[in-house]
Order: C-alpha cells, then structure tokens, then sequence
C-alpha cells in the first residue's frame, strides 16, 4: 500500500488531498493543528487515516513527523501545504 504524509491536512487544498488520496486507497498521514478535523477525517476513512496533531512552527514537530510517519510504516510521498511563509528547516 502506497503511504503519503500531508502536512497541513486539516484545511483547504490539504484535505481535500487526504480525502482524494484515502478514496484512492492509499494509506494517509493526515498533519495539522485541528484535531477535531483530523478526528473526522480518520472517522470517514478509519483504513486508510493516520494523524498527528503537529504545529509547524512548534520546536518538537520533527519529533511528531518522525512519529507518524513510523505510524504509517514509512512514506512514499510527503506534501507540505502549512504555514505562512516561515521556515522551520529542522522540518
């Protein structure tokens, strides 16, 4: 199974990218701030949906990356649609 990690899924073009590649049968790292929506997300597709609640700007979200990502068995892809211009190169 294919296994992609979108950082910033709770929103916008990020979701709807989860929910496209979850429909599609892939296995989804689903990364944000918005647990509630995340929650959702896993509800719609339990098979398919791994999240972590990560901020980008926070100092441990390597840390909670590396973790989910080791959730997810590894990744085949990783899309990066968070944050506001900011870089947090550690990420």
């Amino acid at each position: 199974m294919k296994r992609i990690v979108i950082m910033g899924a709770t929103s916008g073009i990020g979701l709807r990218v989860a929910e496209i590649f979850a429909k599609a049968g892939w296995l989804v790292g689903a990364a944000g701030r918005n647990e509630k929506v995340m929650r959702k997300l896993q509800s719609d597709f339990p098979d398919r949906i791994r999240y972590a609640r990560i901020n980008i700007d926070d100092a441990a979200s390597p840390s909670h990356l590396r973790d989910l990502i080791g959730r997810l068995g590894g990744m085949d892809i990783y899309l990066h649609v968070a944050g506001i211009g900011y870089e947090n190169e550690t990420l």
